[in-house]
């Protein structure tokens, strides 16, 4: 007779899906102050701001980034454009990575996802530091639609800027956080 060992389930570490506005100001606080952290410093706000993916960050050109309309056309996997609005932080972070970086065809530098694989380290190591166990670069993009939502923004603003087909997938995406906002987009008809 096989006898199977039982596996021992390891207890899941808890972490929010959504960062609080005190651990945004941590973060940004702290990466700020070590120029170590330049990098993760400005990705943390572009993606707070912007909502980006991670995939659609790294393809994101200075072609893509239209200074004076304060505005990143951000590329989504399916070929659609959608043009999200940047805040004057974001306007001043891209300007001065611009500044830097001249030759560089993509904002993040030759090698964006190298950069982004650094810089998503460097969270985890800093997020430990607030007390959280991890922070993702999905997670600050969770913040991003959750900021807007508790903003009342327009759903289909919502949808558009963060890149979502439907209210249903934006209703999935925001039911842990927001069970009440969530139901009641779910409940909206398709924009």
């Amino acid at each position: 007779m096989l006898i199977r060992k039982q596996k021992q389930s390891r207890p899941r570490s808890h972490y929010p899906k959504t960062l609080t506005e005190a651990h945004i100001d941590q973060l940004l606080s702290l990466s700020a102050e070590h120029p170590g952290m330049r990098d993760l410093h400005e990705v943390l706000q572009i993606v707070l701001n912007t909502g980006a993916r991670v995939g659609e960050l790294c393809e994101v050109r200075w072609t893509d980034v239209d200074f004076p309309k304060q505005s990143l056309s951000v590329t989504a996997n399916s070929g659609n454009v959608r043009h999200v609005p940047i805040d004057l932080e974001t306007l001043r972070v891209l300007k001065e990575r611009h500044r830097r970086h001249p030759e560089s065809e993509y904002v993040l530098g030759t090698s964006p996802r190298v950069m982004l694989n650094r810089v998503s380290h460097k969270l985890a190591m800093l997020s430990i530091s607030i007390g959280i166990d991890r922070i993702s670069l999905h997670m600050l993009r969770s913040t991003f639609i959750e900021r807007l939502v508790s903003a009342e923004a327009d759903t289909s603003l919502v949808m558009y800027i963060c890149g979502f087909s439907s209210n249903g997938l934006l209703g999935t995406y925001l039911s842990n956080s927001f069970p009440k906002v969530s139901t009641s987009i779910q409940m909206r008809p398709n924009l």
